[in-house]
Order: structure tokens, then C-alpha cells, then sequence
């Protein structure tokens, strides 16, 4: 879990407990998009720390259209944030609108919300144009005592963005999840270590590592995690892994260049 500046830690659980009432107010109300807004960007200039001069703008058009927030510094966008009414469900034609408006301007963070439920996207800018989830939460539902949830919260403040906070989730779901972990399991050095083992529980087996492998994509493995789309992509990240792994840092090229002209 991040480490959060005690003030900021402070700052989110106050703010947390102040606003609680007012969304849940709001949605009992089933206020409108319009009353929704402002609540969402009370909640970012007061909870989140966003100054409502400097980093808020509800007039940053896009293809002749107003995206409801852009969060800003230094007067360009860094995310852009779609508000729904609070009794509103948040669905994908709304994430797909927003992270449209992102890829024509080149804003690398979405956030859907409806001033409870908030969605925090990365736009990959490839082709196609997709998103990942990198973090969901409902604020009614979190506890302002709770550190874990106060990360979470953090994560999304103007602090938690200078920091890098979001981009340092999505790179670990990347890697920290169910299809890299069972590409990894199916990679040699895990087939490797698994026939090690076994063979300590019977040194006269005669087993090879596609044994094994067979195994693990049959019995122990879910299919999923073989076609999946993000079984590919899982794929993809281990060998670009791999690949810079191989690949020699420039102090040890240096080195070996070094040596290699002493010896001329």
C-alpha cells in the first residue's frame, strides 16, 4: 500500500465523512446530471485537492462539445471526467463516449462517475483505442477509518497523481494478474522447478517438462486462461519482459566496451 502524507490522509477522511451525507442526499433526491456535476466537483476540490480555478474546467471543448470536467495543470488536460446523474448506471456507451474525447486529445486518464460510483480508466492509445480499469470504488460504501480505503482516495487525489500513483496500479495489474501468472506457470523455469520437485518425491520418474505442461493446460489451468484474449496480451508482456531482461544495460555496454578496447 502507498505511503499518504499524513495531511493528506487527514484531509480525505474528513472530507470522506463530509460528503457522504451529501451524495446519499443527492441520491435519494435522484437529483439531476446538472446538480450532480457540482456535487462531483465540490467532492474534487475539497476531498481530492483540485483547485477550482487552476485544475477544474467545465468548458474544455472537444469536437465542438464541452466534456463535463477536465482536470488540468499548467492548462492541459490530464484526465477527463463523465458525470451521470446520480441515480444514473454507468454503462460502457458512457465510458466509450469519454475515453473517445481522451484519445482525439491525448488525455491518458478517464473517469466515469456518478458522484457515488467512481471508475478510473487508462486509455491505451493503440489500434484499436481501448481502456483499462485501473481502479472502482463506491464512496457511500467506503469506511473513512479505513486505510485501505483512504489509499484508494489517494490515489485519485492531485497529490496521488503528481506522484504517479494510478500509473503505478495499472503497471502492477498488468503484470499481477491471472493470465501472467499462468502464462509464467506454462514458461520453462516454472516447468523447470515443478519437475525438480516431483522428482524429489521419486528420483526414478521419467518425466519431461511438456508433461507437465500438459497437465497444467488441462487439469489445472482454466480455459480462460489459455484463449482469452488477455491470455495473448499476457503473453505479449512477459516477452517484452523478457526481452529487456536480456538486454544489457548501458553501465555494463560501457564496461564491456571499456574492456574490449584496453585489450586492443
Amino acid at each position: 500500500m502507498v505511503s499518504i502524507p499524513g495531511k493528506w490522509a487527514r484531509r480525505i477522511s474528513e472530507q470522506l465523512k463530509r460528503y457522504q451525507p451529501s451524495v446519499k442526499r443527492l441520491k435519494d433526491q435522484d437529483a439531476n446530471e446538472a446538480d450532480t456535476v457540482i456535487l462531483v466537483a465540490d467532492i474534487l476540490s475539497d476531498l481530492f485537492g483540485y483547485d477550482k480555478r487552476d485544475n477544474l474546467t467545465t468548458e474544455y471543448a472537444v469536437r465542438g462539445r464541452f466534456v463535463d470536467i477536465a482536470l488540468v495543470e499548467d492548462r492541459k488536460p490530464f484526465a477527463f471526467i463523465e458525470v451521470k446523474a446520480v441515480g444514473t448506471d454507468l454503462k460502457e456507451q458512457h465510458l466509450r463516449q469519454v475515453v473517445d474525447y481522451a484519445a482525439n486529445h491525448g488525455v491518458e486518464w478517464v473517469i466515469l462517475t456518478n458522484s457515488n460510483i467512481w471508475q478510473v480508466y487508462k486509455v491505451i492509445f493503440g489500434q484499436p483505442i481501448e481502456s483499462e480499469l485501473v481502479e472502482s470504488f463506491e464512496l457511500l460504501a467506503l469506511n473513512p477509518r479505513s486505510k485501505e480505503d483512504v489509499a484508494r482516495l489517494y490515489a485519485l487525489s492531485i497529490d496521488g497523481f503528481k506522484r504517479g500513483v494510478l500509473k503505478d496500479q495499472h503497471k502492477q495489474k498488468q503484470i499481477v494478474n491471472r493470465f501472467v501468472i499462468g502464462g509464467i506457470l506454462r514458461r520453462p523455469p516454472a516447468l523447470q522447478l515443478v519437475r525438480k520437485e516431483l522428482r524429489k518425491l521419486d528420483p526414478t520418474l521419467k518425466i519431461t517438462e511438456q508433461d507437465i505442461l500438459q497437465v497444467l493446460e488441462k487439469e489445472v489451468l482454466k480455459r480462460e486462461l489459455l484463449e482469452d484474449p488477455q491470455a495473448k496480451a499476457a503473453q505479449k508482456v512477459l516477452q517484452r519482459l523478457q526481452r529487456k531482461k536480456q538486454r544489457p544495460s548501458k553501465a555494463k555496454q560501457a564496461v564491456v566496451q571499456s574492456n574490449t578496447d584496453s585489450e586492443e
